[in-house]
């Protein structure tokens, strides 16, 4: 009975250890061939650990039924088979890899080694034998589902504590030793002349495929009450996947949805292995070097660095990328290559290790980046400093009017510029203070009455205006277009919108096509109307704004009017002043209207001449 029990934990241990083994080949297995090939040998285990973890158990001894022997023998009888099918497969990718490392100079040899192992008719003796090898658990898995009828295949326990299994049952182990057997001698034939492997892994493979048929011959004749063929054969099922799987590109590197991403990347990639040969590259690498190099999967990367080298401009940076691809290197290595064949282009390359779940560098990654255009642009910048240069220098023997003259249109630029990018701070300024002065009130008086969500959505608002203030700030110095990159009707309500939310009412009538002015026009109707309603807050302490544009005896007229406090005499400050500035630059004329007694008290009238875009 303890042999029984001790046999049983086994059995769960082993059907753990496999269902683990099963799900990982399932997700990470690269194609579907390879994870067909792969999952036979889990499979057949989990099969025959569920039917051991079938058994009944009673005083004395185990209760075997007729469904539980069908999953016993049916793992076992494709057990030493799936072997044999992931042994084959192997030996397939060591084919393809010997061909692919045989120098790619001597074109009769590889030739030779391509017909040797790919020739249609091989493949199909390949199969054919593997149909022949299927024949034996076939015909006793038939034998075991019609067991009922001849009562042969029954493991028979006696009333005792050891289990006893039948002659049937120690054929079908022979069978299975047999086909591991064989299956080893045809792995270990192809690790042994494989010049990749180091003689530490040859050594490793030794041991690991001579002890498996070794377990077969212990469990016949010496440990006939515990199982553990099934164990071995997952051990070394394991150690043989983690030994090959990078080489033979069993299972994806990163998840499928990621190396999806890598194939589409602008970047180049090639990955190696730590044997320094190449393991594989995205279509962008193809596209780049293909041609130049003619590179294949499982070729030294000696192969490609000695072409690129014959391809690039070699200087000190270049050298080290180079060496650097051979290097054991603890940081990533990076820098910039010429390449000036087959056409000529400036990459980034960024060289970093590859490693596995414990940490282990098992490769590199290599990638280049195409800065060719950030180099032309380089290039083109130094070209035009140079030309400056030399216009500086002509300037400089010009005579003393026209150095005048030029000087004095410089510092007329200058000062239109100052006055341009003062204006447009002005705006942006004021308009940023007056909406979050108006915010904070806000903010205030629901901090009073305890309205916590109100406040934070009005200094929520107060940060959004801060930000477009900076954005605004920005587009002054640096790029004047920027404001207006969307119409001008969907600018000004965003801008009306955004002093809504502050709690003021803007009313806005638009009644003609303003879109057809010109870009000055346009930027100059979007700052006054910012700064009117600046102006109208933060002096007229106004409530009601009323904005509106319309087009009469070929002029625009802009209104902006408001029912704030006015004034007896308008006083132009810089606000007002700005406005001016901005009619007089794009030759219209501007009023400026106060009277209490009525309900618009304040009012900036504007007549705009009208000027249409160029390309309209």
């Amino acid at each position: 009975m303890p042999n029984l029990i001790i046999n049983y934990i086994l059995m769960v241990i082993t059907f753990i250890y496999a269902s683990a083994l099963f799900c990982n080949i399932h997700f990470k297995a690269k194609s579907r061939k390879a994870k067909l090939n792969l999952l036979f040998l889990p499979l057949s285990i989990i099969i025959l650990t569920t039917g051991f973890l079938l058994e009944i158990p009673t005083k004395y001894t185990f209760k075997y039924s007729w469904l539980q022997c069908i999953f016993i023998y049916t793992g076992l009888c494709f057990m030493g088979y799936s072997w044999l099918i992931f042994s084959v497969f192997i030996s397939s990718k060591e084919n393809k890899m010997a061909c692919d490392l045989i120098d790619i100079n001597n074109f009769h040899e590889k030739l030779l080694c391509k017909i040797k192992h790919n020739l249609p008719h091989i493949k199909k003796h390949t199969h054919v034998l593997n149909a022949i090898a299927l024949i034996p658990p076939v015909l006793i898995l038939i034998l075991i589902v019609t067991n009922p009828l001849h009562d042969l295949l029954y493991i028979q326990p006696h009333d005792s504590y050891e289990m006893n299994f039948n002659t049937e049952y120690v054929f079908i182990l022979l069978v299975g030793g047999a086909y591991v057997l064989l299956a080893n001698i045809i792995l270990l034939y192809k690790f042994l002349r494989n010049t990749v492997f180091s003689f530490k892994l040859k050594i490793i493979f030794l041991v690991v495929l001579a002890l498996m048929p070794i377990s077969f011959y212990t469990r016949i004749f010496y440990l006939s009450y515990l199982e553990i063929v099934p164990v071995c054969l997952l051990i070394g099922y394991q150690i043989l996947l983690n030994t090959v799987s990078f080489n033979y590109k069993l299972f994806d590197i990163v998840p499928r949805s990621i190396a999806s991403i890598v194939q589409n990347m602008e970047q180049s990639i090639l990955v190696t292995n730590k044997r320094n040969t190449i393991a594989n590259f995205n279509t962008s690498f193809t596209i780049s070097f293909g041609n130049m190099t003619n590179i294949k999967e499982y070729d030294p990367l000696e192969i490609f660095a000695e072409k690129l080298k014959q391809s690039i401009v070699l200087d000190e940076e270049s050298h080290d990328i180079l060496d650097a691809m051979f290097w054991d290197i603890d940081k990533n290595i990076s820098g910039n290559i010429h390449v000036l064949t087959p056409v000529d282009k400036w990459y980034f390359v960024l060289i970093q290790n590859v490693v596995n779940g414990r940490g282990k560098k098992i490769g590199k990654l290599i990638s280049f980046n195409d800065i060719t255009t950030i180099q032309d642009l380089n290039h083109k910048l130094k070209k035009k400093n140079c030309e400056l240069e030399k216009i500086n220098l002509e300037l400089k023997n010009t005579n003393e009017k026209i150095l005048k003259h030029t000087l004095m249109a410089e510092e007329l630029a200058i000062t239109r510029e100052r006055n341009r990018i003062l204006s447009e701070l002005h705006d942006s300024i004021g308009q940023a203070y007056t909406s979050n002065l108006a915010l904070a009130r806000c903010t205030e008086t629901f901090l009073i009455k305890n309205r916590r969500k109100e406040a934070l959505d009005s200094l929520e608002e107060m940060s959004s205006t801060t930000k477009q203030l900076l954005f605004n700030m920005a587009s002054s110095v640096n790029d004047k277009e920027s404001i207006l990159q969307q119409p001008l009707e969907e600018i000004l309500n965003k801008l009306f919108k955004s002093y809504r939310k502050s709690g003021i009412a803007i009313q806005f009538k638009l009644n003609t096509d303003v879109e057809i002015l010109e870009y000055g026009i346009r930027h100059n109707i979007y700052r006054i109307c910012q700064e009117s309603i600046n102006n109208s807050l933060k002096h007229g302490k106004a409530k009601n704004i009323y904005i509106s544009i319309e087009q009469s005896n070929n002029k625009i007229i802009l209104e902006v009017a408001d029912d704030g406090i006015g004034c007896d005499l308008v006083h132009k400050g810089i606000g007002l002043k700005g406005i001016e500035y901005r009619i007089s630059e794009i030759g219209g004329e501007v009023f400026f209207i106060s009277d209490k007694s009525k309900q618009k008290v304040f009012i900036v009238r504007a007549k705009i001449p009208i000027r249409r875009e160029s390309n309209l």
